[in-house]
């Protein structure tokens, strides 16, 4: 797909016979074909013009004979390729049937693909790093959308002339969940040079199927070649299945080691040992840590192990009197193992770590206590995952990243886990201990319930939810012979609610991951728990009770019932999750869980582009009384709803069915919050600001202030309401009187003036970190020293630096765009601040924060623009960054700064 001149300059490619036009039967005249682009097995691309819009269009023609599995498969690709707007990404306009043949109309680049541009040799390692960062962008974004491309190889990459870098052809791409692969039932499908081993065995893919993908063409545009060729295809595969990964440097001895690292973390041959995702992937990569395979820890744990195991023989044949372990005490980065009668065992230092917790308990099933720890990564943000280790006397057996299936779910959550918290359950009834954690963000949502049955080799998350988890205990509740986990803990997406979760705890075959189940505001992770797949779901229940105060507990998991508690509460429910006293106590877990099907495909579709969405989310509401007789469940259902209306563009309808939920629930600060929210997304700051004071009244009653108060200092200092914004300081310092108050002033005042453009404000200047609940000032302070000292390189390097952050990661891209601008990268700073806009303003949709900066990214793409002389779309988007942000400097019109 290369040319210079649509108009009629030469072609880069070409093939023989000519440039004859393929027989489309039926084509409408609207398309006229111009030339060829390129060839594929199965399609040519030709340039064309539509006529209709008068612009030229990329058009790719299926030669005939297809038959209705891929006649569906194009549908499909259209159907994706509309929904995804990412400037990573081609886009894909309209699927074209005629009787005999099929096109698919795209955007056409400008530019070659990649596999033209490596006939020339490979990339400069600068090039080869600047591409697998725009492609991890485009990756990460795709997966957080829960698409799959399935076939990221060079001739799917397009290499633009101003340096940007696209991903074509959706044509393989399916959802992770709720879809039929119709191409070819467990077939391989894609490019075998690129393919991942689980892709070539026709097992199903995930995400880091794509990162194979990705892994293998950085390694072609690194060294000249892909990483595994012969002479057949079969040949390739086997190399993909069995062979040792390779090491670009001994084909390119100049490649910095942590990028042959990243490259072969990539190609690892269990997906579980590559990345989950492209945004874990992006973060590692921007980071350059937790570059090593975890097949290269187990390797070297195993072989430390066979040292200690030397070492541990003549410690034990020198003194045979020492007892089993009995206790291990932890101080700092240390910790002390002692026996029963108080004789030290062994100690060890965790440098980097603090040690959170011990516990000491049969984990492996030899009848001999061994030693679990939790351990606290240092820094801030941490330099590595917050761990758990678990030791057999002295020897080191276990390392457990915790965390990252909730950082997955939730990307854009503060990425900081607190140390896991650990317990020991008997769930099998054969007396070891299947080691449980429950891992928490330490300053947002969510947190992760894990398993290790280490008796068994399995290890790994089961459960993820959107708010922290309390408590979790075991017991057979529903009396068929088999354990169930009960947690509980608060859902923040939900109403801030309490909520119980009833989850299966079956032990799985050896090796065995498993596959996490989420609670239901996650709609992607939910749908692919269905057991309508033929899945097992892990979740039995999953049940909201309203505002429960403080800390909830699950006290009693007896047959048939389970009993919650904190100091002013107590509910018993039965072995479905069904509270006593309400309308589903005694009827088992089907009610409950249809009702979470329904309405979770009923949001997933809203924001698919289903029809009249706004009939659709008012139906639900009208289905499943008993269900929706209990509050916390309405509730849940209509932020759940509200939501997805607003992520489809309905933020007046979201707002309205906030506003006729909040008269039966007038008692949740939640629901003016959100829709606060919908009000800012609709660019109405003063009905937000209204919907900020009553929930910041309504939240005095609950734990809920701090929340409005946070978004009522953001919006008001947005929107230069000084009287809001000075009561909202004033009602901190009522309700908060700790230490943290004089820290939230000084943040307060310094998000004012960032708005204000005032680069001199003492606020803006200080040394001290900003309150922990406005991350956004990070950003802030990193742009106020670019404005005052106008040196981008600091600039840069700290946007790429608060870009590991998930929290902070499109704020981050924005202040790269402003950087790269002043140093002249204009090109480069449009595409960035485009990006910026298009992520922010989608989620602002769901955080007010995000909808308040997507104003600056055009405010900046705006400013790049003039200064290329695109003076009619750098006065667009000026028109509508002052439309947006009319009492901020980036609201302003460039003359009068």
């Amino acid at each position: 797909m290369t040319t210079r001149d649509p108009a009629g300059g030469p072609d880069t490619v070409t093939w023989g016979g000519g440039h004859a036009a393929p027989a489309v039967d039926g084509l409408p005249p609207r398309w006229r074909l111009e030339r060829p682009l390129g060839r594929g097995g199965q399609a040519e691309v030709w340039l064309a013009r539509d006529t209709e819009l008068d612009q030229w269009i990329a058009l790719k023609v299926f030669r005939g004979g297809l038959d209705e599995a891929w006649r569906e498969r194009m549908r499909r690709e259209v159907r994706i390729g509309r929904e995804l707007v990412h400037p990573g990404l081609v886009r894909v306009y309209e699927l074209i049937e005629g009787e005999g043949s099929t096109a698919v109309a795209m955007e056409w680049v400008e530019g070659q693909t990649l596999t033209h541009r490596l006939t020339a040799g490979p990339l400069p390692i600068a090039g080869v790093i600047d591409l697998a960062s725009q492609l991890l962008g485009v990756l990460a974004h795709l997966h957080e959308r829960g698409i799959l491309h399935r076939d990221v190889k060079p001739s799917n990459i397009l290499l633009q002339l101003n340096g940007g870098v696209r991903l074509a052809d959706l044509g393989l791409a399916r959802p992770l969940a709720g879809a039929v692969d119709i191409t070819r039932t467990e077939a391989a499908v894609g490019t075998p040079a690129y393919m991942s081993p689980e892709q070539l065995r026709g097992e199903p893919l995930t995400p880091a199927s794509d990162l194979y993908g990705l892994g293998a063409t950085l390694y072609h545009a690194l060294t000249g070649g892909p990483p595994f060729e012969g002479e057949s295809g079969f040949s390739v595969a086997d190399g993909h299945l069995r062979a040792a990964i390779p090491n670009p440097r001994v084909r390119r001895p100049d490649c910095p080691r942590w990028l042959a690292c990243f490259i072969r973390r990539l190609l690892e041959k269990r997906a579980t040992d590559r990345w989950p995702n492209g945004a874990a992937a992006q973060a590692a990569f921007v980071s350059r840590r937790r570059l090593v395979s975890p097949r290269v820890w187990r390797r070297a744990a195993v072989a430390t192990a066979g040292i200690g195991l030397v070492a541990w023989a003549v410690g034990l044949a020198l003194d045979h009197r020492r007892g089993p372990t009995h206790s291990a005490h932890t101080s700092g980065d240390g910790v002390v193992v002692l026996d029963a009668a108080g004789k030290e065992l062994w100690r060890t230092r965790f440098p980097g770590f603090t040690v959170q917790q011990s516990l000491v308990a049969d984990l492996v099933g030899d009848r001999e206590p061994d030693v679990a720890l939790s351990l606290r990564s240092d820094g801030d943000p941490p330099a590595e995952p917050s761990q758990i280790q678990v030791f057999s006397r002295d020897r080191l057996i276990e390392t457990i990243d915790v965390g990252g299936e909730a950082l997955s779910r939730h990307p854009r959550q503060c990425s900081a886990f607190a140390a896991p918290q650990l317990a020991a359950l008997d769930l099998a009834g054969d007396d070891h201990g299947v080691l449980c954690w429950l891992a928490r963000n330490s300053c947002s949502y969510s947190s992760e319930l894990g398993l290790a049955d280490l008796h068994h080799g399995v290890v790994g998350p089961l459960f993820v939810n959107a708010g922290h988890l309390h408590s979790v205990a075991a017991g057979d509740v529903d009396g068929d012979g088999t354990p169930e986990l009960v947690t509980i803990g608060i859902n923040n997406l939900l109403g801030y609610q309490s909520a119980v979760a009833v989850l299966r705890a079956v032990p799985r075959p050896a090796g065995t991951a498993f596959l996490p189940s989420s609670s239901p505001d996650d709609l992607v992770t939910w749908r692919s728990g269905s057991a309508r797949d033929g899945t097992v779901r892990p979740v039995i229940a999953y049940t909201l009770l309203g505002l429960f105060g403080g800390s909830p507990t699950i006290e009693i998991v007896g047959a048939r019932h389970i009993v919650a508690r904190t100091a002013l509460r107590t509910v018993r429910l039965d072995a479905a999750g069904n509270p006593e006293g309400w309308p589903l106590f005694g009827q088992g877990p089907d009610a409950r869980l249809r009702f979470w099907d329904e309405l979770v495909d009923t949001c997933y579709e809203i924001e698919a582009g289903a029809e009249r969405p706004v009939d659709r989310a008012l139906a639900i509401l009208d289905h499943h009384p008993e269900v929706l007789a209990e509050d916390p469940m309405h509730l849940g259902a209509v932020l759940l709803l509200s939501r997805s209306l607003s992520r489809a563009g309905e933020d007046p309808a979201a707002a309205a069915i906030l506003l006729a939920a909040a008269v039966r629930r007038p008692d949740s600060a939640d629901l003016w919050i959100r829709r606060a929210t919908c009000e800012a997304a609709a660019n109405d700051t003063g009905a937000a600001l209204e919907s900020l004071d009553t929930a910041s009244r309504i939240g005095v009653r609950t734990s809920r202030t701090g929340e409005a108060l946070y978004q009522m200092v953001r919006l008001s200092a947005f929107a230069g309401d000084g009287p809001r914004f000075e009561h909202a300081i004033s009602q901190w310092s009522t309700k908060f009187t700790n230490s943290l108050g004089g820290s939230r002033h000084s943040s307060a005042r310094a998000l004012w003036a960032f708005f204000r453009g005032d680069w001199q404000d003492p606020s803006l200047t200080a040394a001290e970190a900003p309150d922990p609940g406005l991350p956004e000032l990070r950003i802030a302070f990193a742009w106020a020293e670019l404005a005052r000292s106008g040196d981008a390189a600091p600039a840069l390097a700290r946007a790429r630096e608060l870009s590991a952050r998930p929290e902070l990661a499109d704020l981050a891209a924005l202040l790269e765009a402003e950087a790269l601008a002043c140093q002249g990268q204009l090109e480069r700073a449009i595409a960035l601040a485009a990006q910026a806009h298009t992520e922010l303003e989608r989620l602002g949709r769901e955080e007010l924060v995000y909808g308040l900066w997507a104003p600056l990214a055009d405010h900046v793409a705006a400013k790049a623009l003039a200064a290329q002389g695109r003076h009619a779309e750098a006065t667009e988007l000026s028109a509508r960054a002052a439309a947006a942000a009319p009492a901020c400097w980036f609201g302003q019109p460039p003359t009068t700064r």
